[in-house]
């Protein structure tokens, strides 16, 4: 079966593509959370079709140079931009104020700078005047840099969050 291709998919254009084995929530939670700036929503459309046609939704998201980018930006620049990417880890939206950087001319040196080249380069999603982790795909990745030694005090309240809620589950 092939799938045309395309950057991003409407909840539409998915719909005509989904098979029976695979449930349109969980497609939606894995590779949907973007949105067009009339607030309709769009699917990784990559992630969809590696999806549909291996049958299961996992994490198809490609090691890339920007995502490594970001984590440096974690890692060694402003707190702020720390707590936000932990904030959005826990589910809480931030609010910010995008200004309309490209890629080529991002500095990433502040925090405004920095949270711009993640949605620039897909890795958020903006709407509404709020910052998001966009699914469950990227979500699994801002997890992994932040479990990084790397990151200090972040990987270990990380880690204990982990444990409690293995041990709460354990209960």
């Amino acid at each position: 079966m092939g799938f045309h291709l395309k950057k991003f998919m409407t909840k539409d254009e998915k719909e005509d593509y989904l098979g029976q084995s695979i449930s349109f929530d969980e497609v939606k939670q894995w590779y949907d959370g973007y949105y067009l700036s009339d607030s309709k929503s769009l699917f990784n459309p990559r992630s969809v079709s590696k999806a549909l046609m291996r049958g299961m939704c996992l994490n198809y998201w490609t090691k890339t140079g920007p995502m490594n980018e970001i984590a440096d930006c974690i890692e060694h620049n402003v707190d702020e931009v720390r707590e936000d990417i932990v904030k959005m880890v826990a589910g809480i939206k931030v609010p910010v104020k995008l200004k309309g950087y490209s890629a080529s001319e991002l500095q990433l040196d502040t925090r405004d700078e920095i949270l711009s080249a993640i949605v620039v380069y897909g890795f958020l999603s903006y709407h509404d005047g709020y910052l998001c982790i966009p699914n469950y795909e990227l979500m699994e990745k801002y997890q992994d840099v932040l479990t990084r030694k790397s990151m200090g005090e972040v990987k270990k309240i990380v880690d204990r969050s982990k444990e409690m809620l293995e041990a709460t589950l354990a209960l």
